[in-house]
């Protein structure tokens, strides 16, 4: 294939994908009128965090497209013509925000709910033997919850002073008592990896998982966790 015949396939391939970007956007906002491709990504900066993170290549983008379309000759080339690189990587990013990766995918789904009558030796050894840092415990009101090594070592640092603590007698409950309510946070079976980074990342709690259930409610059976381990394994993959 010569230059001129490549050139103008890059550019035809690079026009498609931004159409494909462009109506999507245009549906995600339910626009019924055609604003400007830069008007629509400033607008879903605050909503899609793919978007958000990608901005301002993606508005080059439409300045890029602005040369290719704008100043095509009859030979199909105009006066840019973007690199196979700067292409795929255009690529890579509308895909991402077009049909983004589940969160579920790269969630850990054979769940174990313990129960708030559970004993705190059970719990132990079912952290020992899978090499777990939490566990997700039904407590007494429905609501799922996390009961977490750090939750286990307050407690016991609460009782030090009764001189003889019974891991086998104590329930999970008592334990529940010192756990932060806040260490988990729920998300819906549909949220994607993009949003469930922005969900882990929270400057007023200290999040230690994620867990996902239909709609995103504690009291929903739950169907997925991620840690802090499994977040920080997607981050390098994705970004």
């Amino acid at each position: 294939m010569d230059q001129t015949k490549r050139d103008n396939q890059i550019s035809t391939e690079f026009e498609a994908n931004y159409n494909k970007l462009d109506k999507w956007m245009l549906n995600a906002l339910k626009k019924e009128h055609r604003p400007a491709f830069s008007s629509l990504l400033r607008e879903l900066t605050g909503k899609n965090p793919t978007i958000k993170r990608h901005y301002q290549f993606l508005q080059d983008m439409g300045d890029i497209r602005n040369f290719v379309t704008h100043s095509r000759k009859s030979d199909g080339v105009g006066l840019a013509v973007p690199t196979q690189k700067t292409l795929d990587e255009f690529r890579r990013i509308t895909d991402l925000i077009v049909d983004p990766p589940l969160l579920l995918a790269q969630a850990v789904t054979n769940l174990k709910i313990h129960s708030f009558q559970d004993s705190l030796s059970f719990a132990l050894s079912e952290m020992q033997r899978n090499d777990f840092s939490q566990l997700v415990v039904k407590d007494s009101k429905e609501v799922h919850r996390l009961i977490t090594r750090e939750g286990i070592a307050k407690w016991l640092e609460s009782n030090i002073e009764d001189d003889v603590v019974s891991i086998t007698e104590t329930t999970i409950e008592q334990v529940l008592s010192c756990e932060d309510i806040q260490s988990c946070r729920f998300v819906p079976r549909a949220c994607s990896i993009f949003e469930g980074l922005e969900a882990f990342i929270d400057p007023k709690r200290r999040i230690q998982a994620l867990i996902l259930t239909h709609s995103g409610n504690a009291r929903e059976k739950p169907l997925g966790l991620l840690t802090a381990y499994d977040i920080a394994r997607i981050a390098l993959v994705y970004f």
